[in-house]
């Protein structure tokens, strides 16, 4: 900008040349000299703009930008980087209105079309995304990307053999594309199958060893193959491929100055362990305290949901449960766990689960107060939960209508008790036949699993209370969505975490139709006894 030769169209084009080299220090100071000549410059902020974005710096590159667009609305970089920002930013109505003033500017801009895509899903506006990504794949064919990005979205609608060919037609169009080789294998989990799976993950792993999605998503097919020896190892980058949530990370931060147990010595110490999954997780994992108390450590501290704490309370191995927020000082702690490093730490291979139940007991006073509370209902006492928690990324392939059991409701023999919680708890009042309902009166799981207790029989989707019963040795029946957690391996109908678990297989991706008819099969089966056996399916010796 010194030599009096150089324009100002020159000058932007040197600093996008150094721009483009990575020499952002320089780019910005020849667009600020262009800004103090000439302060109406579109370009010069524009480019500020996106240099502000590029370094994180969101806000101030929707404000670059801004000014931008006030001094030229016509054109299409300026709108499509400014949509990007306010994507980072959260703002999803700017970001897509943005994208949209974008496509109208130039009809034929792929990329636009595949943020707004981006954007679409973002807000579960799936049909939408879809669409925008067909144009972008119409205007440009052999864009990888999109069909990446289409999978994505297909998968989630659960048309997971439409999401196999994009992610095919990805690795076609881009061979090395890692994202689209780790959402095949993805994809084929899902569709149950599961060595195709592992060989995506190894191949992906082979070009890409560092702590990657890919190792998480290779531990998941291996646990659910039922090879743990490889699996727990793999299942512990959780942490860092695993890609672990706020609430974990603030508690390894908050543990980062306490060594992490790995079976050191525990005679006399202090262990802390952290629930960093599910309340099922939670309840699942805590039959390794006794083994832990072979070790004779001094003390066992348990920091968990709240809707836990009582129950855990009840575990003579525990000295304490409290909530992670609760949990004032860590520098008491000699050494940390995280539960569901538990099967890890242990060797857990199939043969060697422990699985002596029950591993809850509760106290006689709550189970007496449920037992006269329901001494009146008649028949085959069934507890019932529908549905899960709807925060959960699959609580919609996972959860029922209560309306899908309309059809069992009427089976005589049965009185129904509801175990559900949360929102589907709603549905209750629109319910045909009666269905008690004492949930209210349940404030966390020690209240339920005293109700529990004095149920003959669980039916349950995918939830904490299946594990719960399971804990307790009652009987229960998982409804199992195809998709299957690890746990519940493939193909069975037993589980060796549970021996008085018996799981109902969807047969197909969404079938429930199926589940519920040989569910209702079952139920009339068995209804003719008030006070069936229920013998343990996996009644092989306990470890």
């Amino acid at each position: 900008m010194n030599s009096p030769t150089v324009t100002l169209d020159q000058a932007i084009q040197i600093a996008v040349r150094q721009h483009q080299a990575g020499h952002v220090t320089e780019a910005e100071s020849i667009y600020q000299q262009v800004l103090q000549v000439a302060p109406n410059h579109p370009d010069a902020w524009h480019l500020l703009g996106v240099l502000a974005h590029q370094a994180g710096r969101h806000t101030e590159a929707v404000e670059l930008i801004g000014k931008a667009i006030g001094l030229n609305p016509d054109m299409p970089a300026f709108h499509n980087n400014i949509a990007l920002a306010h994507l980072e930013l959260g703002n999803l109505d700017e970001a897509i209105a943005h994208w949209r003033k974008t496509i109208r500017l130039k009809p034929d801009h792929a990329g636009a079309y595949n943020s707004l895509g981006n954007a679409l899903t973002r807000c579960d506006a799936l049909n939408e995304a879809i669409e925008s990504y067909q144009k972008a794949l119409a205007l440009k064919p052999d864009y990888a990307e999109v069909h990446n990005n289409l999978g994505i979205v297909l998968k989630k609608q659960g048309r997971l053999h439409e999401a196999l060919e994009c992610y095919r037609q990805a690795l076609t169009c881009k061979p090395a594309f890692g994202d689209a080789l780790n959402n095949q294998g993805v994809a084929l989990q899902a569709l149950g199958r599961v060595d195709e799976a592992i060989a995506c993950f190894r191949t992906l792993l082979a070009q890409r060893p560092e702590p990657d999605q890919a190792r998480y998503n290779l531990s998941l097919c291996l646990l659910l193959a039922g090879d743990y020896a490889a699996g727990l190892e793999d299942y512990e980058s959780r942490f860092s491929g695993g890609r672990p949530d706020e609430a974990t990370r603030s508690m390894l931060t908050r543990l980062a100055g306490i060594p992490a147990w790995e079976n050191q010595e525990l005679q006399g110490k202090t262990l802390l362990l952290w629930a960093e999954q599910g309340l099922g997780d939670t309840i699942m994992m805590l039959r390794y305290l006794p083994l832990l108390v072979e070790k004779q450590p001094g003390k066992i501290l348990v920091a968990c949901d709240s809707a836990l704490t009582g129950l855990v309370e009840t575990l003579p191995e525990v000295d304490e449960a409290v909530t992670p927020e609760n949990l004032l000082s860590v520098a008491d702690c000699d050494y940390h766990c995280p539960m569901m490093s538990l099967p890890q730490r242990f060797g857990t291979r199939l043969a060697t689960i422990p699985n002596r139940i029950p591993y809850l007991t509760i106290p006689p006073a709550l189970r007496d107060n449920w037992y006269t509370r329901l001494s009146d209902l008649n028949g085959l006492k069934v507890g019932l939960v529908w549905a899960g928690n709807r925060a959960f990324a699959v609580d919609a392939a996972r959860s029922l209508d209560l309306q899908a059991f309309a059809s069992l409701l009427n089976i005589p023999g049965i009185s129904y008790i509801s175990l559900q919680k949360g929102e589907s708890a709603a549905q209750l009042p629109n319910s045909s036949t009666t269905i008690h309902d004492w949930m209210t009166d349940c404030q966390d799981f020690l209240d339920t699993a005293a109700l529990l207790e004095n149920l003959d029989l669980i039916v349950s989707v995918d939830t904490a209370v299946a594990h719960l019963a399971g804990a307790l040795g009652k009987p229960v029946w998982l409804l199992n969505r195809f998709e299957s957690e690890w746990r519940w391996l493939q193909e069975r109908e037993d589980s060796p975490w549970y021996p008085t678990l018996r799981i109902f297989r969807q047969p197909a991706p969404g079938d429930w139709t199926s589940v519920i008819m040989r569910l209702g099969e079952e139920l009339a089966r068995v209804s003719q006894h008030v006070s069936p056996p229920f013998p343990p399916l996996n009644a092989g010796p306990a470890v």
